[in-house]
């Protein structure tokens, strides 16, 4: 899973300046948290390590193996700032709290319902971000 999370990363920090339009609000950054889901090649390693879902009746696996990612980016530039990428079993709110070390004091950060709770809020608070 390390290997998918560094292609999904180009840049390993945030690239705006005062300039870019949408990237600062207030003087704090802009930045947004996002879930996806990804399909992975159907191999015995893949299946191992990201597992399958299972049929609507229980019924053993199907599909490809999938993998669940969480990205951070920046709004000002889509710029991905970091990500965390799990297997399917992992839920979007425990790879979302693996980027609290990526926020800085005063980011504003945009997330979707997907994302509620008060852990959540606790993981981004202690690195000084704002959910919104």
């Amino acid at each position: 899973m390390e290997v998918l999370r560094e292609l999904l990363l180009h840049a390993d920090a945030a690239m705006a300046d005062g300039r870019t339009p949408g990237a600062f609000w207030r003087g704090s950054r802009l930045t947004a948290l996002d879930g996806t889901t990804l399909q992975a090649a159907h191999t015995e390693a893949n299946e191992a390590g990201l597992g399958r879902p299972r049929t609507t009746s229980g019924e053993g696996p199907t599909g490809y193996p999938p993998a669940r990612g969480m990205v951070l980016v920046e709004s000002g530039t889509h710029v991905l700032c970091d990500a965390a990428v799990g297997s399917c079993r992992v839920r979007e709110r425990v790879l979302a709290e693996r980027l609290a070390g990526s926020l800085r004091p005063d980011m504003p950060v945009l997330a979707d319902r997907g994302l509620p709770g008060a852990h959540v809020r606790q993981h981004l608070a202690a690195a000084g971000a704002d959910l919104l």
